[in-house]
């Protein structure tokens, strides 16, 4: 089973409720809605979108233009001691949305077979972090993608990434550095000594510079129970990180005690159900709850 980390972050959405989606920006402020509150509703122009983090060059010249939207703050209290702050960013017109809708289709029907059975694509949700990577400005991808192919399944340095092809460079770079790919899943020796694995990963991780997408871990994560059986939890538990970049950064949270969740577990037997996470931004932290 899947745990969560329970967090304060902010929420960025393409998407509308039908609520929200028949009242105009300005009127969503003194909307009621169970278990919430609308803190702002500001109405924002049509402009290049600059998230923190997006290198200067690119910065300069954005390549991602957003339209119109209306810009929604909430603070979420499902409990009596929650205070969960989000945004809803929501488009104006309903013809974006359709025009979401048909690039999503086109961009999921465009994936290879190997690439939908392998499962290791970017993730829907983490768009907002896609414009950092190489191509908002930088010359060439990431070091972290380049070497595997660069160094290991060319062992050339001056190797031209433009000639890159899917299906013959993996096959060369598991031929040449295969040992690498730790995939096993049966991991029975480590469960009978009496091991303890805490995984996470965080769902943004894969376009901003980081070069695995969380789907590998999801999908090693159920390998392990296909091969072992579908009861782990006495020893095997996977937490996925919402809005969490390559081990870090990104617009979720940032600061979590896995390695004391994992130290509980191991020596006091007490097997973390969920870990509270929190975001802190320079010497600001955002209030955990539990």
């Amino acid at each position: 089973m899947f745990r969560n980390l329970v967090s304060t972050f902010v929420l960025m959405s393409a998407g509308a409720t039908p609520a929200f989606a028949a009242t105009p920006c300005a009127g969503l402020a003194s909307l009621r809605l169970q278990n919430a509150t609308v803190t702002s509703a500001t109405d924002v122009a049509k402009g290049p979108y600059l998230p923190s983090g997006l290198p200067a060059d690119a910065a300069a010249n954005p390549r991602i233009q957003i339209p119109a939207y209306c810009r929604v703050a909430l603070l979420l209290t499902p409990t009596a001691d929650s205070h969960i702050e989000v945004e809803s960013w929501m488009p104006r017109a309903r013809e974006l949305e359709r025009k979401v809708s048909g690039r999503r289709r086109r961009w999921l029907g465009r994936e290879s077979q190997r690439q939908r059975d392998a499962q290791r694509r970017l993730v829907p949700g983490g768009e907002a972090d896609w414009p950092i990577s190489a191509f908002a400005g930088a010359p060439d991808p990431g070091a972290i993608d380049l070497g595997i192919f660069r160094y290991v399944a060319h062992e050339d340095p001056g190797w031209d990434w433009h000639t890159f092809d899917l299906e013959r460079d993996t096959a060369l770079a598991l031929e040449k550095g295969g040992y690498v790919e730790v995939t096993d899943p049966d991991l029975s020796a480590f469960k009978s000594r009496g091991g303890k694995l805490l995984m996470y990963h965080g769902w943004n991780d894969g376009g901003s510079g980081g070069a695995i997408s969380p789907l590998n871990s999801v999908n090693y994560y159920s390998s392990v129970l296909a091969k072992m059986g579908p009861r782990q939890d006495d020893w095997l538990r996977l937490f996925m990180v919402p809005g969490m970049d390559h081990c870090g950064g990104g617009p979720g949270p940032n600061q979590f005690a896995a390695l004391t969740a994992l130290a509980n577990w191991r020596e006091r037997g007490e097997a973390p159900d969920h870990i509270t996470a929190t975001r802190s931004r320079s010497t600001a932290e955002w209030t955990p709850r539990p």
